[in-house]
């Protein structure tokens, strides 16, 4: 929102659903990470863990650590 202009550095945003839960968010600053514009960002509501999830990697998998849509798509 804040990369598209629609809410300013230190402008609160608000939103409560229908499940009556809330979370607010604002932008405190600016800053960079690597080569990529960021923000550092502030952020206040609750939340609860529904669950958990285990990941495995088969060691033979030629991308187990990752990959990019141009590595794939050329």
């Amino acid at each position: 929102m804040y990369t598209k202009g629609q809410i300013r550095k230190g402008e609160e945003f608000y939103s409560h659903s229908i499940t009556d839960t809330y979370f607010s968010a604002r932008v405190v600053d600016e800053t960079e990470v690597g080569h990529y514009q960021a923000i550092v960002p502030t952020l206040r509501g609750r939340a609860w863990i529904t669950g958990t999830m285990n990941y495995t990697v088969d060691p033979r998998d030629p991308i187990s650590s990752g990959h990019m849509l141009p590595d794939v798509w050329s």
